[in-house]
């Protein structure tokens, strides 16, 4: 089962609504934080999503700063944000290799630079690993699991 939070900002406040399943069972309205008791729930809950493998998405409602922005958690799965990284990734490496002359030491230079970008690139597809087994892995930002 998806839990799905759908938010907005208004008011100098965070509106939530908490759906399930399929979205079509849920409450909404009812549930109201300031800005920064909503980042502290949020933690909270992909602590334990990330724990128990629960799916999590967040969706940013019209309104507020996050306007149409969904983040969702899904256990061996990369995230929006994580793809737009790796699609960054090779951005870099395009504008990297373009920098690079035509000279004999042009494919030592790059093979230099390739490692470094492949360890960017490792580190963000570790992130559904990270996920899919919580208890062995940690994500970017997180303590290690004990």
């Amino acid at each position: 089962m998806k839990l799905i939070f759908r938010h907005a900002t208004r008011g100098g406040h965070v509106h939530i609504g908490v759906w399930s399943g399929n979205g079509t069972v849920g409450k909404n309205g009812d549930l109201i934080f300031r800005p920064e008791e909503w980042e502290a729930l949020k933690s909270t809950i992909l602590d334990g999503a990330r724990q128990t493998r629960q799916l999590v998405e967040f969706v940013a409602l019209p309104g507020g700063p996050d306007a149409g922005r969904a983040s969702t958690l899904t256990a061996g799965t990369l995230t929006a944000e994580e793809h737009r990284a790796m699609e960054l990734t090779a951005e870099l490496w395009d504008a990297v290799a373009g920098l690079a002359g035509e000279g004999s030491p042009r494919n030592s230079d790059l093979a230099e630079l390739r490692q470094h970008i492949h360890a960017v690139q490792h580190t963000i597809l570790a992130q559904a690993a990270a996920r899919a087994y919580p208890d062995r892995y940690r994500l970017l930002g997180w303590p290690v699991p004990r």
